[in-house]
């Protein structure tokens, strides 16, 4: 779960703009630079500074919210790096209201709609299977909150309604039906029939009927998006007259509340390089998993960053910290440039790594802004402005070690996809840049 901390303004509210040419004391070599930053005093020299150090470390959440997503995830996927990853999605189903079946019409058959969004996780050139099962289990959000999470599962019948085989093509999302058990349709248009005063209701058809789940069947080795939503995610009773076969009708059953359509989320790391990572309180360092850090939509698993030396600003006399520049650099060769999103957020953990979202004193989000090297690929990387959140943290004399940053997806990308991003902590280490204004006497 998320709490919130909002930066209170420090430091940085008495820094006003001033362009000029100003000579630079780096760290590890004299060089002059032409910078536009904000400034106090002429009289003052411009320290940059890249020498203090990173630390990354994987950190695995309890759980996240997938509730209300409007995105079913289903299908399966494994490497090496995360494992194996499962995705069944789980929803209630309304039942028609206002409807009049003649004593003329016969049943037909039962076919549902699934309409993919075009996200696709894995290999999209092999056949996939896809079982539909009837809940046996009410969905209902936890008690204290209503929210549904991706460690939550449910019960369903072991037969499925229906089977589908097929070979995904996301990228034209398209629609994809599949008929359903016979025996099923027939039931439910006989309560149609028959006006059923209690299953024809609202709340006395989801007592009955308490939903659907969408199980992949086998290892395909892919995780499709499929919308969730009452117009693209229904299925169908067909029916005729029996006199006249011309003339059909059809009886559609939408997706119900879109808050209790959640995603469950497994993921097995046992043969995966993350192995190690199994519970919150323990962060997995990055020497521990080939000097590289995970961050995995959908399964909890972030990235965490400590900053172990910055104690050390603090023999810095007389000086204060005008900007600060985080470097996170993706894993070479080991990422889809595609696929990278264009943002990534930060967010902060304490000891026991509990997550707080973080927000400036203008009420943003602290973004990171993906740059891409399309010709070299050796300076990909992912920029994060965290001037305020330093100068926060180092206000009045002390730095909290104890208190870390995380990175994370925006909350849409996090509850929608399973993507991955692989940080490097060796050739292509993390880095801080930090300006620092150094008042001569």
């Amino acid at each position: 779960m998320h709490h919130l901390i909002k930066i209170a303004q420090t430091t940085g509210e008495f820094i006003s703009s001033i362009l000029m040419i100003f000579l630079i004391s780096s760290c590890s070599s004299n060089e002059t630079y032409e910078l536009g930053l904000n400034f106090v005093e002429p009289s003052s020299r411009l320290i940059v500074c890249d020498t203090f150090s990173v630390e990354l470390s994987t950190i695995l959440e309890d759980s996240i919210k997938t509730s209300g997503s409007e995105t079913i995830l289903c299908g399966t996927f494994s490497d090496s790096i995360c494992g194996f990853i499962t995705c069944s999605g789980f929803f209630q189903i309304s039942i028609p209201s206002g409807v009049l079946v003649s004593d003329q019409e016969v049943y037909d058959s039962t076919v549902m709609q699934l309409k993919l969004n075009g996200y696709y996780f894995g290999d999209t050139s092999r056949y996939m299977q896809i079982n539909v099962h009837r809940l046996t289990e009410d969905i209902e959000p936890g008690e204290n909150n209503n929210y549904l999470y991706n460690t939550r599962s449910l019960t369903y019948e072991t037969d499925p309604l229906g089977e589908l085989r097929f070979l995904p093509r996301p990228a034209h999302s398209d629609t994809v039906t599949m008929r359903l058990n016979n025996n099923f349709g027939q039931e439910l248009f006989g309560i149609l029939k028959d006006k059923d005063e209690v299953k024809t209701s609202a709340e006395g058809f989801l007592d009955w009927f308490k939903g659907l789940a969408l199980i992949p069947s086998g290892n395909n080795n892919c995780i499709l998006g499929i919308k969730a939503n009452s117009n693209n995610l229904w299925f169908r009773i067909y029916t005729h007259n029996k006199n006249d076969y011309e003339d059909t009708k059809y009886y559609e059953f939408k997706l119900a509340n879109s808050a209790k359509q959640f995603n469950h989320i497994s993921n097995s790391r046992v043969n995966s390089i993350f192995h190690n990572l199994s519970n919150k309180i323990y962060a997995v360092p990055s020497k521990e998993t080939g000097n590289k850090t995970l961050l995995t939509g959908g399964t909890g698993i972030y990235t965490k960053i400590r900053f172990p030396s910055l104690n050390q600003y603090f023999l810095l006399e007389n000086t204060i910290l005008l900007k600060a520049e985080l470097y996170l650099r993706p894993a070479n060769r080991l990422y889809n440039q595609s696929k990278m999103p264009d943002t990534l957020l930060l967010g902060e953990v304490n000891k026991y790594n509990d997550q707080s979202i973080l927000l400036r004193s203008d009420n943003s989000y602290f973004s990171g802004y993906f740059h891409n090297d399309e010709l070299y690929g050796e300076n990909t990387y992912y920029y994060f402005d965290v001037s305020e959140y330093l100068q926060n943290v180092l206000y009045g004399g002390y730095y909290n070690a104890d208190k870390c940053l995380f990175v994370r997806f925006p909350e849409e990308k996090e509850k929608k996809t399973v993507d991955r991003i692989l940080f490097e902590t060796g050739s292509l280490k993390p880095t801080i840049r930090m300006y620092f204004a150094k008042y001569l006497n």
